[in-house]
């Protein structure tokens, strides 16, 4: 006896079984049943009907919520990891610095050394290198080098300019402070970036993190991100004292008795909350 199969019947037979497979994981092993030994379709929904759950179909039952689960949290696990970072533990150092007796030389990127001379009368105050950029203060000048800078860069201090303390260096930003002007040094565009002080201007505060940096005096406030131009000013108003600074990766936020300051790497200006 011979019995033949209506080509759209298999086809929707074998399409339901294929659909099962991927998403409950039932094995495929219906397709080995011949055709005159498979449910009617009437008899498939009296089964749905009655839920006649048979051991495995119990099992895939309550083993389905807990795969949709796992499916969920891998998915989300690889969207957080995809997701671009911009804290500082992400900014690999990739300048350093050494000196030999009257040599300095920067190492970029482990590979490439940029050596150079002090002068006859030079001494080095201060040293440092975080990230892409690496810097230096002597007596005489300020020196800077970046990761992809054409060789060390340099600003020359003025004769007997003081400064505030020591310069202040992140991943891709350092500042010098002096009685007479604002230094910073872009390790993304590789230049100096300047802004003079009033004779009746005083320091107050400095800070840098990973994108951004800001300088603190009696009368405003400059903040400086990378890759910009210049120094971006605010002016303290009449009787308007300073009471806090706290910088993140790309953001600076100045706290006076007035108002809250913004400052952000991706914004050219800042921005006021009145108090």
């Amino acid at each position: 006896m011979t019995h033949k199969l209506l080509p759209s019947y298999t086809f929707s037979y074998r399409k339901r079984v294929f659909i099962s497979y991927l998403i409950y994981g039932v094995p495929a092993r219906h397709f080995t049943v011949p055709s005159w030994q498979r449910p009617s379709a009437r008899e498939s929904y009296r089964n749905v009907k009655s839920k006649d759950l048979t051991p495995h179909s119990l099992k895939e039952a309550i083993l389905l919520p807990f795969r949709t689960i796992i499916t969920f949290l891998v998915i989300l696990a690889t969207l957080l990891y995809a997701i671009p970072s911009n804290s500082k533990d992400d900014i690999e150092d990739l300048v350093d610095i050494e000196q030999a007796d009257r040599k300095i030389i920067a190492i970029r990127d482990g590979i490439q050394m940029t050596p150079f001379e002090l002068r006859s009368k030079e001494e080095v105050l201060w040293l440092d290198s975080d990230g892409y950029i690496g810097a230096l203060l002597t007596n005489e000048r300020f020196i800077a080098i970046s990761l992809s800078s054409n060789g060390w860069l340099e600003k020359p201090l003025r004769s007997k300019e003081a400064y505030d303390g020591s310069p202040i260096l992140s991943p891709t930003l350092a500042l010098l402070v002096t009685k007479e002007r604002v230094i910073g040094f872009d390790a993304i565009s590789h230049r100096f970036i300047e802004q003079s002080l009033r004779l009746d201007e005083e320091f107050v505060a400095a800070e840098a993190n990973d994108y951004v940096a800001a300088v603190i005096s009696s009368r405003r406030a400059l903040g400086l991100a990378s890759g910009g131009s210049a120094f971006s000013e605010i002016r303290f108003r009449t009787s308007e004292t300073f009471q806090s600074i706290r910088t993140k990766s790309q953001v600076v936020t100045v706290r006076t008795s007035w108002r809250i300051l913004t400052f952000g790497a991706s914004s050219p200006s800042w921005s006021e909350v009145r108090l």
